[in-house]
């Protein structure tokens, strides 16, 4: 039987194991001596370092560990380990795991004069021969507890490339420079938010020549007209914009109108001024928005509501008479 060491992949997992101990002193250094590691992962092809640490952080704190432990990296310190006595380590400012018990002599893992901790794993000859370093997430795991995910070497070198790729497809697709991409996808998405807000204008626009029609079916209820209908306009904000043009309009009366797309109906309520003592917008949407499987309410001239039972919009439209009646007929 012969027995042989696959010296690659060892190689990478000394890298991830020495860069470890590079972040959680960057971590300290940056964030503070409360950070603690509470559990790692040392793999050929990543790195996993759980820390205590009682919120996200930021990514400027992110960049800051990155550039200290690349830095520590660059400075190709020696990676010295020895056995010494515990007392002598602790005494010397190794880290140790909390809560772990060791013995009388222990193993102490020094880069230089940034990082000392207590160790029995493999690691590099010097913190040169990690490469690379590069952070690729950062999050929570636990009440108080974060974690990082990183490559070092040969990975971190791949991952960057991967994301240069993407990013000059991306820049192709704008047909502009890599420096430039943000500067065209800010413009792109104004473009499209002011082709919305035209979009949603001329859908508006497209209704105002059946506006005489429309008011035109609004019935008399004891001397007051009352209108309900259902419009082809699928946005709450298009909605509102039709009702003020109408409720100018239809005078003296109240006014409920109804839009849908595929997935929700909008209902608007609108109650002329005169009439705002007897009759309440916000009470009367609330009660059709029910009929929708939904919610609404607002002030007694104005409100708003919906629901995502599409399917009883007209149900509830024809229910706004009912209820404008029953309010007259208690008067």
């Amino acid at each position: 039987m012969e027995l042989s060491v696959d010296q690659e992949r060892r190689a990478d997992i000394a890298r991830n194991h020495s860069a470890t101990h590079l972040l959680q002193a960057a971590l300290r250094k940056i964030l503070g001596e409360h950070v603690q590691q509470k559990g790692s992962l040392v793999d050929p092809d990543r790195l996993r370092f759980d820390f205590t640490h009682f919120s996200p952080l930021a990514e400027k704190e992110l960049l800051e560990v990155e550039k200290l432990v690349n830095k520590m990296v660059r400075a190709n310190s020696e990676i010295q380990a020895e056995n010494v006595s515990y007392q002598k380590a602790i005494q010397a400012g190794a880290m140790a795991l909390f809560g772990e018990k060791y013995g009388e002599t222990v193993r102490m893992v020094s880069m230089g004069d940034f990082s000392k901790e207590l160790c029995g794993g493999t690691h590099c000859r010097k913190t040169g021969d990690i490469g690379f370093f590069k952070i690729v997430s950062e999050g929570s795991v636990a009440a108080g507890v974060r974690r990082i995910e990183a490559l070092t070497g040969r990975g971190a070198v791949e991952y960057v490339q991967s994301r240069e790729k993407l990013l000059l497809e991306a820049a192709a697709l704008f047909k502009a420079r890599p420096e430039e991409l943000g500067e065209r996808i800010i413009k792109l998405m104004e473009e499209n938010r002011k082709t919305r807000q035209e979009l949603k204008q001329a859908r508006v626009k497209g209704a105002g020549p059946d506006l005489e029609q429309m008011l035109s079916g609004a019935k008399e209820i004891k001397g007051i007209r009352v209108l309900a209908s259902q419009v082809e306009i699928p946005d709450p904000a298009g909605l509102l914009e039709l009702s003020d043009r109408m409720v100018q309009k239809l005078g003296t009366g109240l006014l409920a109108l109804g839009g849908r797309d595929d997935a929700k109906a909008w209902l608007v309520v609108r109650v002329s001024k005169d009439l705002s003592s007897k009759f309440h917008a916000g009470k009367i949407v609330s009660r059709l928005s029910e009929i929708l499987g939904g919610k609404g309410g607002g002030k007694p001239e104005l409100a708003r509501g919906g629901g995502t039972r599409i399917e009883n919009l007209a149900e509830a439209l024809a229910e706004f008479f009912k209820l404008v009646e029953d309010q007259l007929n208690k008067a």
